[in-house]
């Protein structure tokens, strides 16, 4: 079950800290990065070329919170889309 966001009304606006804490709650570093994994991310973030193809778990996870952070204001804030989202990224 996804823990409660912080809700300030239908107009409210959820600061970017907000969804971090949110997204940290719902996983840890691996289990976000694993996700990520398992959607193709890696092929997309660039990597420092001493360390090959391999893409630590911390970026992996912070690249999964900017996805999630930028289609929650692109749906215009909507804890429902929120909702479906994290549904459909695997971290619910």
């Amino acid at each position: 079950m996804i823990p409660p966001i912080n809700n300030r009304g239908d107009n409210a606006r959820v600061l970017m800290a907000e969804i971090h804490m949110f997204i940290s709650r719902v996983g840890s570093n691996v289990y976000l990065a694993k996700q990520a994994l398992s959607l193709g991310l890696d092929r997309y973030i660039r990597n420092n070329s001493s360390q090959g193809r391999w893409v630590p778990p911390t970026p992996l996870r912070y690249t999964m919170g900017a996805i999630i952070g930028a289609a929650f204001e692109d749906r215009g804030w909507d804890l429902v889309e929120l909702r479906r989202l994290m549904v459909a990224l695997g971290v619910a």
